[in-house]
């Protein structure tokens, strides 16, 4: 795709994905956030250096059932 693996950060939760930064991009920033709390860190990490490419990857547990109001609050705080 032509990305510079320099040029991205892999967020995840340390929850069923906290090893998938590790299996993709070697080069590139990786960052394991608390149980639930992925969406908020990587609408952080987007809000403060909007020139990077994220990519955030969650599981079920992480998200759907610990971290649902954080995904609706960092819906609605990227959202215009």
């Amino acid at each position: 795709m032509g990305v510079d693996p320099e040029r991205v950060m892999k967020m995840s939760g340390i929850g069923c994905s906290s090893k998938t930064p590790a299996y993709f991009l070697s080069r590139s920033h990786s960052f394991n956030a608390c149980m639930g709390r992925m969406p908020a860190i990587a609408s952080g990490a987007i809000l403060a250096n909007h020139t990077m490419t994220t990519i955030g990857v969650s599981g079920d547990g992480d998200t759907a059932s610990i971290g649902m109001a954080s995904l609706f609050t960092s819906c609605a705080a990227t959202c215009p």
